[in-house]
């Protein structure tokens, strides 16, 4: 298995991996705003892979080739959309979606469609039609995350407070071949939830919920991905922590004196394994995660397609993303 590792040297970002970094090829300079950092001897620097007209990317691939986001058709009408990374092509899977993730190899889309009462789930494969999995009665379902496996897709569950009932969100495993949802940890809304993430060795998922008495603050958690064991590992900020390819890192992004600085804390048997390390000063995006080959992808600014008016019920993608 290859190894990583981050060091914070003469402010600049350092990297090193023992397989190659990101390619080339890959790695088009064009007038963009989701940008990577990508390895140039020992010094890593952004380059801009993705343009101002590209909709809001919401998650990449595992190999960094294809990203998939949203745009507004129209006055209201959301599409999930694909975008080629290497090769700049860009294409509409599904009209009516919203929020959507990737599978690691890079083969489905699970989406969210636009009043959350269905997931649906669509190859990347030109022509492909989507299939449709509708949400539990009375709850809607909002995609997140996929299992690296690839056979189950990680959601949340959420319902309003009726009959005296208390507001909850549910995280949740969603397995297209059964068809069931396994709920695997359960929130009051007062805990806000914030985006999970599965460990590429799929045996812990991170997330994060509101610190209490601080307006600002998010406690990060690691979780078994059965929902079994919980710790809390980090306090920030900031939002998004990620994993490292190796799983032994979460990387998050803490906002402080009007800066996005990038950190990283160890994490080894679902357990803090090192105090939180500041690897970059401000990186002045949102963290979406880093390829298998060790190249950090993140966005800067937000596109002119940003949705700010999802149904009420669900959290909007300025805050998770």
């Amino acid at each position: 298995m290859s190894t990583w590792r981050m060091r914070f040297a003469t402010g600049v970002l350092a990297a090193a991996w023992w397989q190659a970094a990101w390619p080339t090829s890959a790695v088009r300079a064009t007038v963009e705003d989701a940008l990577q950092q990508s390895i140039n001897g020992e010094t890593v620097s952004p380059r801009r892979i993705l343009g101002p007209d590209w909709p809001m990317i919401q998650s990449v691939s595992a190999d960094g080739r294809f990203g998939v986001g949203r745009q507004r058709a129209g006055n209201s009408t959301l599409r999930v959309v694909l975008r080629d990374m290497s090769t700049g092509a860009t294409r509409v899977l599904f009209t009516g979606g919203g929020a959507s993730t990737i599978s690691d190899d890079g083969r489905i889309v699970a989406f969210t469609t636009t009043y959350g009462d269905s997931l649906g789930l669509v190859s990347t494969d030109p022509g492909a039609a989507p299939r449709f999995f509708p949400s539990p009665e009375g709850k809607i379902v909002r995609t997140e995350d996929w299992a690296p496996s690839g056979d189950r897709v990680l959601v949340y569950l959420s319902r309003g407070g009726e009959g005296g009932q208390p507001a909850v969100t549910e995280l949740a495993w969603f397995s297209p071949a059964d068809r069931m949802f396994r709920t695997i940890r359960t929130f009051l809304s007062s805990e806000q939830p914030g985006v999970p993430r599965v460990a590429p060795n799929g045996r812990y998922v991170t997330f994060t919920v509101a610190e209490p008495g601080n307006t600002n603050g998010r406690l990060i958690f690691v979780m078994d991905s059965d929902g079994g064991a919980t710790e809390r590992v980090a306090v920030t900020e900031g939002e998004l922590p990620n994993w490292t390819p190796d799983s032994r890192h979460l990387m998050f992004v803490r906002a402080r004196d009007g800066k996005s600085e990038l950190w990283s804390i160890g994490v080894a048997g679902g357990r803090r394994a090192t105090e939180p390390r500041l690897l970059y000063g401000d990186l002045a995006g949102r963290l979406l995660g880093m390829t298998s080959a060790g190249a950090l992808i993140f966005r800067r600014g937000d596109s002119p397609n940003d949705d700010n008016n999802l149904p009420s019920g669900r959290s909007t993608d300025r805050k998770r993303h």
